[in-house]
């Protein structure tokens, strides 16, 4: 399997260099300076990155900062991403990093409970109970599985922005979730999508 290939664009350049250093030894990943599986950002690294068009954003995100504001357009746009704190330890950035360019969203256990504090726990269908799903919601959601944003779904089924976004929330309603990530992991416990 080839190494994740790994960008660092964080300011001020010691910090890119000390980010560098910890990822220096590990196999499974390269640091390099152009096309990139996986980008490391700052706060402001990332606010550039969500003026990108979505096209154009094909990389799976790492970003190193103490608050996790944007979260709602991480979940919309990244294909997988993950959100440290500045002084995590190499460990938790070697996870990150394979998270992000695996696809996945993570965060430190700590961040993930001041995300969802106060938030109800919403009532869910229990594992074994039929969702009953349309045909296209089910071709919509396993795109979703992929990863893949609003556009690129529309692009692959031949349909309009428009009618990707009534489907994905026809999706919320009928699995009782409100993002993409908690969509896909509610069909995955339900069987209605398989890894």
């Amino acid at each position: 399997m080839l190494p994740l290939r790994v960008r660092i664009e964080l300011r001020p350049p010691v910090l890119a260099a000390g980010v560098a250093a910890m990822l220096a030894d590990e196999s499974a990943l390269r640091v390099v300076d152009d096309a990139a599986d996986v980008l490391i950002l700052d706060a402001a690294g990332l606010s550039e990155w969500l003026a990108v068009p979505v096209a154009e954003a094909e990389a799976g995100l790492v970003v190193l900062d103490d608050g996790a504001p944007w979260i709602s357009e991480l979940l919309e746009r990244a294909l997988g991403w993950s959100w440290l704190k500045w002084d995590a330890a190499r460990g938790e950035l070697l996870a990150a990093v394979q998270a992000a360019g695996a696809g996945l969203v993570s965060l430190p256990a700590a961040q993930a409970r001041a995300v969802w504090q106060g938030a109800e726990e919403p009532e869910l269908p229990l594992p074994g109970e039929s969702v009953a799903l349309t045909p296209r919601e089910q071709e919509v959601l396993a795109l979703l599985g992929l990863g893949l944003s609003n556009k690129r779904i529309a692009r692959n089924l031949g349909v309009s922005d428009h009618t990707v976004k009534f489907h994905v929330t026809a999706l919320y309603s009928k699995l009782n979730v409100s993002s993409r990530t908690a969509a896909v992991t509610r069909a995955l416990q339900l069987g209605l999508l398989s890894v």
